[in-house]
């Protein structure tokens, strides 16, 4: 059984917080599925062309296209690497009380531009790491995760939303409940996927070593990392 996670990282920094929670999120990942084969890929938009909305000065029309947006940037091969997971992670810095530009155009491109049709996001699982220095996480947690629900995608319950605290490089490590909120949403949104794997292929239910001794995970992979 493969079990496909796939992050979209909206920081433009490189060895910040947010890539910093990312590597935490995958070190949680591989030590809870040893069982399974698992595939954990990070998209750096950063690294991309991410034109924003209305570079084609047909804002009157988008909202009644039936075409994808035909703007030429590499949004198309995110969105393609997104239809084929399981699980998708928004991960993004909290820059001005909201996301960043970055993080802000790929929603809006990429909703309006290509998710609108087919919904083709429908029952994948997501998740939300929102980091920064004090406030607006639940700002733009809220914004995300209306974009999960609009696109009919499942939210798993984990505990508290992964806010995690930091403005200096590397300070989200003292975060420890944020840290907390990390394990347990990763772990929940594996315990999903699998679920919904099994009732596919009707191959059994989860494992029950992950089922009944969640506590035990969360607390036995902080010695790890």
């Amino acid at each position: 059984m493969k079990i496909k996670f796939l992050v979209i990282n909206g920081s433009e920094r490189t060895n910040g917080n947010t890539e910093f929670a990312i590597n935490i999120a995958k070190e949680i990942l591989m030590n809870v599925s040893k069982k399974y084969d698992v595939v954990f890929d990070v998209i750096n938009l950063r690294e991309l062309s991410v034109k924003s909305c209305n570079t084609c000065k047909d804002v009157e029309n988008c909202n009644y296209r039936t075409e994808p947006c035909r703007q030429n940037d590499d949004i198309v091969k995110v969105y393609e690497k997104m239809k084929e997971a399981d699980c998708l992670i928004y991960a993004t810095p909290v820059h001005g009380f909201g996301m960043p530009s970055l993080m802000q155009s790929f929603i809006d491109r990429l909703g309006v531009g290509y998710l609108r049709f087919e919904r083709p996001l429908t029952n994948k699982i997501g998740g939300i790491i929102a980091v920064g220095r004090r406030y607006a996480h639940s700002a733009v947690f809220t914004q995300l995760i209306q974009n999960f629900l609009l696109n009919r995608m499942i939210v798993v319950g984990s505990g508290f939303p992964v806010y995690l605290y930091g403005g200096k490089k590397g300070e989200i490590q003292n975060d420890i409940e944020g840290l907390d909120s990390l394990y347990r949403m990763v772990i929940r949104m594996f315990e999903f996927a699998v679920f919904i794997k099994l009732k596919k292929t009707n191959d059994g239910g989860i494992d029950k070593e992950i089922l009944l001794n969640e506590r035990d995970f969360i607390y036995s992979i902080k010695t790890t990392i």
